[in-house]
């Protein structure tokens, strides 16, 4: 059985759409409480989802961004940063950023 590359890439696209929206709506959450650890769990997944994905297809760009997103929220969930408004912003710009290279 032959892999469909155009399947594969549409597959990717619609995941990581999917992973970008929920990465945001973690952002929102974390804005009101930046210590929730279950969305900061859901945000690393998301981004390290991404980061797998881009980097097995072939994606380099993206796939560096979004493991310095992951490498962000990694001293966020061991605690050694906050969530704190800066903070959010470059994950909000990083996102877009992420969204931006996905187009």
């Amino acid at each position: 059985m032959a892999l469909d590359p155009d399947a594969i890439l549409k597959v990717f696209l619609a995941e990581a759409s999917e992973n970008l929206a929920e990465m945001e709506s973690a952002l929102v959450v974390l804005e009101t409480r930046p210590d929730d650890r279950e969305t900061l769990d859901t945000f690393f997944r998301m981004a390290h989802t991404v980061k797998g994905n881009a980097a097995a297809l072939g994606y380099p760009a993206l796939g560096e961004l979004a493991h310095a997103l992951e490498d962000l929220l990694a001293s966020l969930r061991e605690g050694k940063a906050r969530a704190v408004p800066t903070t959010i912003t470059l994950m909000l710009d990083t996102v877009d950023a992420l969204r931006r290279l996905v187009s």
